[in-house]
């Protein structure tokens, strides 16, 4: 399984760019069912919630809401992989390790 992070799922959400088309062909290819994580769903979601709220003319507003139902139809689609606290944890060591393995890459 595979589970993509916030950075990943913002690149697929651009759709028809060329890192987008290249990393939805690499996921295929791959064969491994892919999930996201509701983390992932929160932090972009705060994300557009501060940039509306940002934002001083209603023309503006409307353009952001526009692109927040854009999003919210996007995660429509998607299969959600539920975190357990083990598997944070799990999760967050291999992370930290992977880190401490490429900070000098």
């Amino acid at each position: 399984m595979i589970i993509l992070d916030t950075d990943h799922v913002s690149v697929l959400q651009r759709s028809g760019s060329e890192r987008a088309e290249h990393l939805r062909r690499r996921l295929k290819e791959s064969g491994e069912p892919v999930r996201i994580t509701v983390v992932t769903y929160e932090e972009q979601m705060r994300a557009w919630l501060a940039l509306i709220a940002r934002e001083r003319t209603t023309e503006r507003q409307v353009q952001h809401y526009a692109s927040l139902i854009r999003f919210t139809i996007f995660y429509r689609t998607w299969i959600w992989w539920t975190l357990t606290r083990p598997l944070l944890r799990s999760l967050i060591v291999y992370e930290k390790r992977e880190y401490e393995s490429q900070q000098w890459i």
